[in-house]
């Protein structure tokens, strides 16, 4: 999808994915599967992480007693609208920040995570390029694609 449609997409369902993204079945891959496999993979104790497509941020609250700073970021006005209003932790802030072209400096994330936003990156260069440029030498890149790309 174009990164526009993909902006407006969202920006119109957000409240409906807050809703349903996470209930019944769709709630044991994501939030039971995903987060005890991405939780298994990486330590986030003391971590600065950047969660790139948080969506409503339903990943900070795994992590948020972990981390020592979480920023999340994704394209959608109104999906940081309800991220910022779902997750009061000291630690977090939510941007509306385009994966492309990030507004942080070069190595300042311990940890940089996807879940479930590589399906919607038509080219991947860019995405991956500022991925690599604001990863800490060391850092961990996470990232889950659940559909067939």
């Amino acid at each position: 999808m174009e990164a526009e449609k993909v902006r407006l997409f969202y920006n119109k369902i957000a409240q409906e994915y807050l809703l349903e993204r996470y209930c019944d079945s769709k709630r044991k891959f994501y939030q039971e599967l995903e987060a005890r496999i991405v939780r298994d993979l990486v330590d986030f104790k003391g971590k600065d992480v950047l969660d790139l497509g948080t969506g409503t941020g339903w990943f900070i609250p795994e992590i948020a007693e972990e981390a020592e700073r979480i920023i999340g970021v994704d394209f959608s006005e109104e999906m940081i609208k309800i991220a910022r209003a779902e997750n009061k932790f000291p630690n977090t802030n939510f941007l509306v920040m385009d994966a492309r072209n990030l507004g942080f400096p070069r190595q300042c994330f311990d940890i940089v995570l996807s879940l479930g936003m590589f399906e919607y990156v038509t080219d991947l260069s860019p995405f991956l390029e500022e991925v690599h440029r604001v990863l800490k030498c060391g850092g961990d890149f996470i990232f889950t694609c659940p559909y067939k790309y």
